[in-house]
């Protein structure tokens, strides 16, 4: 084998690490696309150097703004209730995850997964968009 690429991606990149530091021992002309979610986690990025001929480095923009939760209702007067032998009665509706604002690529910009993955993008599903109907009723 003359010439071979490898790709990695994310904790893909440690596994990809010793594949390409065996071709380049053996001669090959080593070509290494690795790509994370952002620049500071670029932690294998000189050992790949080291061992490829072309290194390609890919890094995807993770910052992001959430509406993570929303809660609007509406109380009726007292008044208006006391007629049905009722204290209060209340309307609302509750919302999760209603909006994102983000350039990244991926599902869901907020990956971390806790441990040492932190920004490692392992394409779990986004978080999922919840709406909520109810009413407060207290007699």
């Amino acid at each position: 084998i003359k010439k071979v690429c490898i790709v990695g991606g994310g904790v893909g990149c440690a596994i990809a690490m010793p594949v390409a530091q065996e071709f380049h021992r053996l001669g090959a002309e080593v070509t290494s696309i690795i790509g994370f979610r952002s620049k500071d986690l670029l932690i294998l990025e000189d050992e790949f150097r080291a061992c490829s001929d072309k290194l390609v480095v890919m890094t995807d923009d993770g910052s992001y703004a959430r509406l993570k939760n929303l809660q609007i209702g509406y109380t009726l007067p007292e008044k208006l209730v006391k007629k049905a032998f009722v204290s209060s009665l209340r309307f609302y509706v509750s919302a999760e995850n209603l909006l994102t604002l983000t350039k990244y690529h991926g599902y869901d910009p907020e990956i971390s997964s806790g441990g040492t993955s932190l920004g490692i993008d392992y394409g779990v599903y986004p978080q999922a968009r919840t709406f909520l109907f109810g009413v407060n009723l207290k007699f």
